[in-house]
């Protein structure tokens, strides 16, 4: 009788979890739908990783209020992220595009070292963007400059977990290609579920620093 009642009660968390990830999934998916992406992608995914990282403490669960207090709370310090990490981006992939079409064209040691260290840079930029969130949830009152600054260090420093994080990603994204039917997860619960699995791997590592 006890491990039935154990058992229910143990499905019972774990369907009340899988609801409140498609609660959040969710709402991360209208709000970044609503404002095209350019407006409210990146608030809605601070907003997300924040109602994760209460859960997974154990201090509140999801609600739609507490999505929007944080979405209004964040939204200019990760508007100024987001859009710091376009233009990086952007820089270092012209600066890709550029040193690979000259190493094509003329193959030279200096076009060689310009199209290595363009390949170094994407690697840790694309590292760098699996730390922006935690670093946004851990270490609130940094500056925008100083939030990509330290997910770049982090990134670097916490170098198996970045990868993991990717690994983690590209299995989603493997998955997803493979199974195109498997799309309705993506407004439903994937990004959650990615989401709270990377803060499981960080968390030890930024708890230590706190």
């Amino acid at each position: 009788m006890s491990f039935d009642a154990d058992r229910s009660g143990n499905l019972r968390t774990l369907l009340e979890f899988l609801a409140q990830l498609i609660l959040v999934n969710l709402l991360w998916f209208f709000v970044s739908a609503l404002g095209l992406g350019i407006f409210t992608l990146a608030p809605a995914t601070i907003a997300m990783y924040t109602l994760l990282y209460r859960h997974m403490r154990g201090s509140a669960a999801p609600t739609v209020q507490g999505f929007f207090g944080v979405l209004k709370r964040e939204y200019w310090k990760s508007q100024k992220v987001f859009f710091s990490v376009i233009l990086a981006g952007s820089v270092l992939a012209v600066d890709l595009h550029y040193f690979y079409g000259s190493y094509s064209k003329q193959p030279s040691l200096l076009h060689g070292c310009g199209l290595f260290v363009s390949l170094f840079l994407v690697t840790v930029y694309c590292l760098s963007l699996t730390q922006i969130g935690p670093v946004c949830i851990y270490f609130p009152d940094l500056s925008a400059l100083h939030t990509l600054k330290y997910a770049v260090l982090f990134s670097l420093g916490f170098l198996f977990h970045s990868l993991l994080i990717v690994l983690l990603l590209a299995l989603s994204l493997a998955l997803i290609l493979f199974f195109p039917r498997l799309w309705v997860l993506v407004p439903t619960i994937l990004m959650a579920l990615n989401t709270y699995l990377s803060l499981l791997l960080v968390h030890g590592k930024y708890s230590a620093l706190n």
